[in-house]
């Protein structure tokens, strides 16, 4: 990899920002930290490959990371420390205000188990007014398959003060349908708060794409995939696929995505 091309890819950046370079571009450049001398344009295109784009990348075990060739254990760390530290920075922006809506909420839960392989159960703490006091990660098991107690619940929620709790888990399966058994467990915890006094707002399960709040009984698209569908609205592209490739050239990477994703659906639709 000559040094010119790494000089070429740093000037585009700093001169016509980050939406100037591709996805494999972006991820390029972030290697070029702990590779200091090889093809990092290479190992950016394996890497999107095997994991599907630069969430997956990012959200991807270390281990699994490593057996990439050209990809140690010092990039494999890096990829996860930026992966965690934009997961924080996310999650203290939406906390900055209270959890109060069900959009707020559901956006907190989706970066609360962004990138999580195995079934995880977390209570989320809030005072009277919405306030985020603690989310705490109560359980965790083998994909579909937790064991959560109202008891652990409720003894948290007591330590912590909190007079509002929610509860969230995601189905790494991708199908945020909730099983039979959410629906009993958050039967149980809310009436084991109930005597206490202690308000369940909600409990959202979340999958790779959308969450589902149980109590509202509503589903929603995770904040990333709503901004999409958004931006492809906006450009003025119909939902004939025809005039949406016409529109193309005008999205990103991520909006390309979504645009094949939605051609893909209504394939499955005239089927």
């Amino acid at each position: 990899m000559s040094i010119g091309h790494r000089e070429r890819l740093r000037g585009r950046f700093e001169d016509f920002g980050p939406d100037s370079l591709n996805d494999h571009e972006l991820l390029e450049m972030l290697l070029f930290f702990s590779i200091p001398r090889r093809d990092t344009n290479a190992i950016a295109h394996n890497l999107l490959k095997r994991f599907g784009s630069l969430s997956g990348v990012l959200a991807a075990p270390i281990a699994e990371m490593s057996s990439v060739d050209g990809v140690g254990e010092g990039t494999a760390l890096l990829l996860k420390l930026v992966n965690e530290l934009t997961r924080r920075a996310r999650m203290t922006n939406i906390a900055k205000k209270p959890l109060g809506t069900l959009n707020d909420l559901c956006n907190y839960c989706c970066e609360l188990l962004a990138g999580e392989r195995s079934e995880q159960f977390c209570v989320i703490l809030m005072d009277s007014r919405f306030n985020l006091i603690r989310a705490m990660r109560l359980s965790c098991g083998i994909p579909d398959s937790v064991n959560v107690y109202p008891r652990m619940v409720a003894e948290q929620a007591l330590k912590s003060g909190a007079a509002k709790i929610a509860l969230t888990h995601n189905h790494p399966s991708g199908d945020c349908t909730p099983s039979p058994e959410d629906f009993r467990t958050t039967e149980s915890i809310s009436a084991a708060l109930s005597p206490l006094g202690i308000g369940m707002v909600e409990h959202i399960v979340v999958s790779d794409r959308e969450c589902f709040a149980i109590l509202a009984q509503k589903k929603l698209l995770k904040p990333e995939i709503a901004q999409q569908n958004n931006a492809v609205n906006k450009c003025g592209c119909p939902r004939d696929p025809a005039q949406i490739i016409k529109c193309l050239d005008r999205l990103n990477g991520g909006q390309i995505e979504q645009v094949i994703s939605m051609l893909e659906s209504m394939d499955e639709q005239s089927e």
